[in-house]
């Protein structure tokens, strides 16, 4: 071998270790700064244990035992929080795949009835994946308003008409935390011989483990038609898991469909998407089987005592707070210097942003309490917070 053609292969050492260097900066873990989003950022052993699904896409499932294993984990689990253990489950990439397959079954079920112009009926602070779904699905939307005291009740009543096809409630809206009264929701669908639909996206892995007077579950509300949660939330998974809760199989097997795909052959397809990343789920099981009830009870505990700190320390700043239902674990935050503390937060590494919102009329911000963030949020964040704002008053 001449020196030329070793000094390139060194070369090509030389440019890989550059290379490997500039990945690992790249896959540097984030700060737990981000105080807006819902998604998850608590991380512990179980993480280390993913890279070996990271590959493997969850339409093959019926070929791997493991996925197998933890999409009856996570049903299993699901069915009995929410009282449906005759029902369906389809698990997802989130909530808005989820959403999008409880409206065309919706849909189908309209169509079914005779319904040819099908409307949906749900409150102005429901999330923006309703919206848009359903549009895509050529429903028509009937939008209810809502204000921190919640939707007006006599309103949706009235929009509720021979065509329409689902009504919608919230648990736990992005905005400030509100909760639709569920049983409120059900008798108006139960006297309009309509279906009701709960949006947990948020709220599913908070509400079940905290003692609260809340009907939510398939048991309390006979027109329960369907209910979507997130995993990615606080059911603390990696993003990308979700599920739709059905009262019953006849209902899921309206989504359902036969498929030959290539590497696993004849399947059920119920999902609306059939390539999906495997980590959701897989994480989701594992999480599940650490915490059970009483370790998701436990965090959710967690998350409210974290709550009551904050606000008492940002009232006392001059903050003011709107923590919409008492079971939230979050807060919106409005001030009349928002803007400007919102921008010095940033400049300090914390993600968030301002925001319009629509159930009050305030610009704000929002701190969403998460698992992971408890010491970060109590110390660093009030203690970067007092000093942005005693600097603008001064």
């Amino acid at each position: 071998m001449g020196y030329t053609d070793f000094s390139r292969k060194k070369k090509r050492r030389i440019i890989m270790k550059s290379d490997t260097k500039n990945c690992s900066n790249l896959l540097k873990r984030p700060e737990l700064k981000n105080l807006g989003t819902f998604t998850s950022v608590y991380r512990n052993g179980i993480h280390k244990n993913l890279i070996d699904f990271c590959n493997i896409n969850y339409a093959d499932r019926e070929r791997y035992q493991k996925l197998t294993e933890s999409e009856n984990i996570v049903s299993t689990f699901l069915f009995n929080i929410f009282a449906n253990s005759n029902g369906g489950c389809i698990l997802t990439s989130g909530s808005t795949e989820a959403i999008f397959l409880a409206l065309y079954l919706a849909k189908t079920k309209g169509t079914a009835k005779g319904i040819i112009h099908p409307n949906i009926v749900l409150g102005k602070n429901a999330h923006m994946s309703w919206t848009r779904t359903a549009e895509i699905l050529d429903l028509k939307i009937k939008i209810v308003n809502s204000t921190k005291k919640g939707l007006d009740y006599v309103k949706l009543e009235e929009l509720v008409d021979r065509n329409t096809c689902l009504v919608v409630g919230t648990m736990m809206t992005t905005e400030l935390g509100s909760i639709d009264n569920f049983q409120f929701l059900n008798n108006i669908c139960k006297k309009k011989d309509v279906q009701l639909h709960i949006d947990a996206a948020i709220g599913g892995f908070i509400v079940p483990f905290h003692k609260s007077s809340i009907k939510y579950t398939f048991k309390e509300l006979s027109n329960l038609q369907s209910l979507n949660v997130s995993g990615h939330k606080y059911g603390l998974s990696t993003p990308g898991a979700g599920a739709l809760l059905i009262r019953n199989q006849i209902d899921k097997a309206k989504l359902s469909k036969r498929i030959s795909y290539l590497s696993s052959g004849e399947q059920h397809l119920d999902r609306f998407l059939l390539t999906m990343n495997s980590l959701g789920i897989i994480s989701w099981a594992a999480y599940i089987q650490k915490f059970q009830r009483e370790g998701y009870a436990n965090n959710v505990s967690d998350y409210l005592k974290v709550k009551m700190i904050l606000c008492k320390n940002l009232k006392q700043m001059g903050f003011d707070i709107y923590c919409g239902s008492k079971l939230s674990p979050y807060i919106f935050l409005s001030h009349r210097h928002i803007t400007d503390i919102s921008k010095n937060l940033q400049d300090r590494g914390w993600i968030q942003s301002t925001y319009e919102s629509s159930e009050i009329n305030k610009q704000g911000i929002r701190i969403v309490i998460k698992k992971g963030q408890e010491e970060i949020l109590t110390t660093q964040l009030l203690k970067d917070i007092s000093e942005i704002t005693n600097s603008l008053q001064n």
